[in-house]
């Protein structure tokens, strides 16, 4: 009897990605999140992002996608703090969305300080592997700025 040879599949840890922007004048940040860049077969995705330990808010109706039709915002919850994106069939293309968050504390932007925000975005997603079989993914995204 000959011996068996099996491999894991290759998991793909670059799923999410995730960019801020702080906007001087109006103390905003705009968030970039980009799913799927490295065009995995993906098949639906949920991403939550929390953003009450960071004394950020959720600017209301800022939530832009770039297809509308397979990534939407679903929900705000906790004070416009912890936001709730889902995310349809992409196949293997990428697309991006974006938001903005005000920043809560005034000491945060007063007498030109620097304040650093680590805000990390978490996805739970399924994808197709080259075998064709589906697998469930969780990974995550952390922006430091």
């Amino acid at each position: 009897m000959s011996p068996s040879v099996s491999k894991y599949p290759d998991v793909p840890d670059d799923l999410l990605q995730k960019e801020g922007e702080y906007d001087r004048a109006t103390h905003e940040i705009t968030w970039t999140v980009t799913v799927n860049p490295e065009k995995e077969n993906f098949l639906s995705g949920t991403i939550t992002d929390d953003l009450s330990d960071l004394g950020l808010t959720h600017v209301e109706d800022s939530f832009n996608a770039e297809d509308s039709n397979l990534i939407r915002l679903t929900s705000v919850a906790d004070n416009k703090k912890k936001l709730t994106i889902t995310v349809g069939n992409l196949g293997t293309d990428s697309s991006t969305f974006t938001f903005q968050t005000t920043v809560d504390k005034p000491e945060d932007f007063a007498n030109n300080k620097t304040t650093t925000y680590k805000n990390r975005a978490d996805m739970e997603a399924t994808i197709v592997l080259e075998n064709g079989s589906k697998m469930e993914v969780p990974t995550s995204a952390l922006w430091r700025g």
